[in-house]
């Protein structure tokens, strides 16, 4: 997949992400980050520590800070991240690309 920054000013961020069918992002959190996530197509969930947050086109799921999670598609999918503007702040709890 891929992460492309759109926009990127003093108050916010906007990123497209694309996830390819079966895989997903880190597990990992946001110390200051509260970000929002727009589904432009393709569909997966959400994988918080006691939960999964399904979603589709046109979905939009919010993720404020400190909270655990991981992006997961099961089919290829494009999402928008509107955010707070805070570029480098990704905890990694489990990265399963080793980066």
């Amino acid at each position: 997949g891929y992460e492309k920054v759109l926009i990127y000013t003093e108050k916010y961020l906007t990123k497209e992400l694309f996830i390819k069918e079966g895989f997903q992002t880190s597990f990992h959190f946001h110390e200051k980050k509260d970000e929002t996530m727009y589904i432009i197509s393709g569909t997966g969930y959400i994988e918080f520590n006691d939960k999964k947050e399904y979603f589709g086109k046109n979905d939009t799921i919010r993720i404020e800070p400190h909270i655990e999670h991981s992006i997961v598609a099961t089919e290829n999918t494009v999402l928008h991240e509107v955010s707070t503007p805070f570029l480098n702040d990704t905890i990694r709890i489990n990265d399963f690309y080793n980066r």
